[in-house]
């Protein structure tokens, strides 16, 4: 979905659809339904300008029992994250101010190693490249794989846990 231009007045018909494409698939698009244990005592940070693409991976990961925390600008990311208290987080490359890979520069300057995974439709290899020099944990690719995002999620979310404990 990344690249698509849409207009202001059609992306609530996309994150309408994007929301019942998901409950068909068995999660609750009612807010008023029970949240689902959690899982995690950390947060799952999602950085996507596209606002469909991000609603579909934080319902998702929502709905699984994480907190998750969705950020469409990476500068309000930076001033709003709680570094000690993420366990993963899930960005775009191609983003507005900075990219992806600028993004998880600034983060790991102060000495904080968040386990990081880029969603991308841009699979140049030159960018794949340097994102795998910076010991990003993956790449997917767009359209974004769910059960890759359910499987990393589980893997980090456990990770924080025993490191916290």
């Amino acid at each position: 979905m990344k690249g698509l231009k849409t207009k202001p007045e059609h992306q609530e018909k996309m994150q309408e659809t994007a929301l019942n494409l998901l409950s068909d698939l068995g999660f609750s698009k009612k807010e008023d339904s029970l949240p689902p244990k959690k899982l995690c005592s950390h947060s799952i940070v999602i950085i996507e300008d596209d606002v469909v693409s991000a609603k579909i991976v934080e319902k998702f990961l929502d709905n699984l029992g994480y907190d998750t925390m969705t950020f469409h600008h990476p500068v309000k990311a930076l001033n709003e994250i709680k570094l000690d208290e993420v366990c993963l987080m899930f960005i775009d490359l191609k983003l507005p101010e900075m990219n992806g890979l600028e993004f998880i520069e600034k983060i790991r300057e102060t000495g904080t190693q968040i386990p990081t995974v880029v969603i991308t439709g841009y699979t140049k290899k030159d960018i794949v490249k340097k994102a795998l020099q910076m010991k990003i944990q993956s790449i997917l690719t767009k359209p974004t794989d769910l059960k890759r995002v359910g499987t990393l999620a589980e893997t980090y979310a456990e990770r924080a846990k025993r490191d916290s404990t």
